[in-house]
């Protein structure tokens, strides 16, 4: 699940008068122990790395988007939107690979899903004509600016002993079907800011290539090298498709900030970052 603040920070008010709660919308407060312990649940679950290396800035994302899933759900019950089980099932197997997970994991997609409804009617109001995206491209074209970047696979296995079979099969497939084996969605990294760990174990970047186990908590991940792209800007045919989806996106976001505005608006909402640390 990918976290957005949607400037969720110009909607509540900051106070640092209760030292041991963090987030209090109307009757609702989050304790500092409350807090980690979802932190904590969600930590593990999403990203498989001992809790430690979780940074500050980590911590501090999380309870901005916390407050604003809460905020979402309540607007959403308040305006009759609801994200059924079987939906809320189904994005638990496409997005997150798996139906057991904690509590907040459910709570924070249910959230996502609700934003997606918010926001389902609104792409028919917006010019995606072919000047309009030719416009866009040149007011932005440094957005279309790409470092040298990677796709990766990555791959956890819990049991040590699967480690070698699973590095076989990668070497000629993209799919895993072993038992105690997941495999995330493959996404783009920049070459800059990969992990160190991760390019400790890549040493080429050449396409195809599996990194040696990494050790991560509960098993071990592994990563292929699915694609490889020289920095440079796109040229607006190839960039087409991207700038139709970033249109898209910053007006449905603007859409979503003036519904969080006005769910605000009727609440009483305070967000406590500072005892975080």
């Amino acid at each position: 699940m990918k976290i957005k603040h949607l400037l969720i920070l110009t909607l509540i008010s900051l106070s640092w008068s209760f030292a041991d709660v963090l987030l209090r919308i109307d009757g609702y407060t989050l304790s500092r122990k409350e807090f980690e312990s979802l932190f904590s649940s969600y930590w593990r679950d999403i990203f498989h790395i001992p809790i430690h290396r979780a940074s500050a800035s980590d911590r501090r994302d999380f309870l901005i988007e916390y407050a604003r899933c809460k905020l979402v759900l309540l607007g959403a019950r308040e305006e009759n939107l609801s994200v059924g089980e079987e939906e809320l099932k189904l994005a638990l197997r496409e997005r997150i690979g798996k139906l057991s997970v904690p509590p907040v994991v459910k709570e924070l997609l249910r959230c996502e899903l609700t934003v997606e409804r918010v926001m389902e009617e609104t792409q028919s109001e917006i010019d995606l004509s072919e000047e309009a995206l030719r416009a866009y491209y040149i007011l932005n074209k440094r957005d279309f600016y790409f470092p040298d970047r990677i796709m990766l696979l990555r791959v956890f296995v819990k049991d040590q002993s699967k480690l070698s079979t699973v590095r076989n099969i990668l070497d000629y497939s993209d799919k895993v079907y072993i038992k105690g084996v997941a495999v995330g969605k493959p996404m783009w990294y920049s070459l800059q800011t990969l992990p160190t760990v991760i390019k400790r174990s890549l040493p080429s970047y050449r396409k195809g290539e599996v990194s040696k186990p990494i050790p991560v908590e509960g098993g071990y991940l592994l990563v292929k090298v699915l694609d490889r792209k020289k920095a440079g800007i796109l040229p607006f045919e190839e960039a087409k498709g991207m700038i139709r989806d970033k249109i898209v996106k910053e007006y449905k976001e603007e859409v979503l900030r003036r519904w969080l505005r006005n769910v605000a608006q009727r609440h009483h909402i305070e967000l406590n970052t500072e005892s975080l640390f």
